[in-house]
């Protein structure tokens, strides 16, 4: 019975090589404007209706699909995605293929890696070889109760794959129902112990995960537990690393989690039809233009955490960025209160009549408010000593 179940155990984990190569050898062949353009085709939608939805210009969605350009951050690319319907794997992938294009100018496919392949199919046949003579040499009565399955499988290709299949699916939705199922016996951390100890971190999809996400809702985070590390979870471990003094990694390391099972750092803040209120009351000289900057940045979200690609971050309503916030005189955690960041963000805007060297801000055509503004010497005047 040993024997069997080693042999079963070797041919899941052979079989799992072979997936795992012929996944990699499709993926590695994807670049970021392949991706894009396979969205647009997809949906069915123009260039010129995907802009407008998106609020960017035509052009530059042009350029991200011709390989010409890449987006300066990832909220462009998330929000392209939306609008196309994109699933959570294809947002994990164009966010990896984004990384790669704008750390290293739009690289070409690299070369398919499927060398490893062959080799794996020849272990299965090994494998399956090796349950036929474990048949002949175990007793009939454990030959019978144990292999008769396998041997079927040994027999007939089409079986075996299936029989694989069927248990590599039950070995996933037991992954994924597991941490959730730990988590109700009786205090057990299930992400400090077992599968979940190491940390928890973008592009992984299992239980792990929807148990990190459980514990953000339950922070007051806005976030949906589908078991997928995405941008979106991304976003919201980096602001709560920030609002609990942490280092600020977007990955669930032993002290994200630990302090997320503590439960003393809330990730509550303004809801968005109060964010775009106090917006218009500061911008009074262009309240329109600044909800689409700031809907264009952050949707809105006033614990909004974005990673850029040079390693730094973009905090808060209007997403300003490590830099910004040092020319403000602020800090990450002033950044992530959303009064603070609309009056930085309006003072940015008194000073200089821009909201930053942020794409949103040449991508969102002025409104009539906007056309209408009160000349910038007025402004100034407004920003004096009393002003907003």
């Amino acid at each position: 019975m040993d024997l069997s179940v080693g042999i079963m155990q070797r041919i899941e984990a052979v079989s799992n090589l072979a997936n795992r190569e012929a996944r990699r050898g499709a993926m590695s062949a994807e670049t970021l404007p392949s991706l894009l353009t396979s969205l647009k085709t997809r949906s069915g939608l123009s260039y010129d209706v995907i802009a407008r939805r998106v609020h960017i210009s035509k052009s530059a969605l042009h350029r991200y699909c011709q390989g010409e350009a890449a987006p300066p951050d990832f909220s462009a690319v998330e929000r392209i995605a939306r609008c196309c319907g994109a699933s959570d794997d294809e947002r994990r992938r164009l966010h990896d293929t984004w990384r790669r294009a704008a750390a290293g100018g739009l690289p070409g496919p690299e070369p398919t890696q499927v060398a490893n392949v062959p080799t794996a199919n020849a272990e299965l046949r090994t494998a399956k070889a090796d349950v036929s003579t474990a048949r002949a040499d175990l007793p009939v009565s454990k030959r019978t109760r144990s292999l008769t399955a396998w041997g079927n499988v040994a027999r007939t290709g089409r079986g075996w794959a299936v029989t694989v299949l069927t248990l590599l699916a039950m070995i996933a939705a037991t992954a994924a129902w597991w941490p959730n199922a730990r988590a109700t016996a009786g205090g057990v951390e299930p992400l400090l112990s077992g599968a979940c100890a190491e940390p928890v971190a973008l592009g992984r999809t299992d239980g792990c995960v929807s148990e990190l996400q459980r514990l953000l809702l339950k922070a007051g985070a806005e976030i949906e537990i589908d078991g997928s590390f995405g941008p979106i979870t991304q976003s919201k471990v980096s602001a709560y690393q920030a609002l609990a003094n942490l280092p600020v990694t977007g990955q669930a390391d032993d002290a994200t989690k630990k302090a997320l099972y503590a439960g003393t750092v809330p990730l509550r803040s303004w809801p968005r039809d109060q964010v775009e209120a106090r917006i218009r009351q500061v911008f009074v000289e262009a309240p329109d233009l600044a909800v689409r900057v700031a809907e264009c940045r952050s949707h809105l979200e006033a614990l909004s955490a974005a990673a850029n690609a040079d390693g730094t971050h973009s905090w808060g309503v209007f997403q300003l960025t490590d830099q910004m916030i040092k020319q403000l005189e602020g800090t990450r955690l002033l950044a992530l209160d959303p009064e603070w960041n609309i009056r930085a963000a309006h003072r940015r805007y008194l000073a200089h009549a821009d909201f930053g060297e942020r794409f949103c801000d040449r991508a969102v055509a002025p409104g009539p408010t906007a056309r209408r503004s009160v000349g910038l010497d007025t402004q100034r005047a407004a920003s004096a000593p009393g002003g907003a």
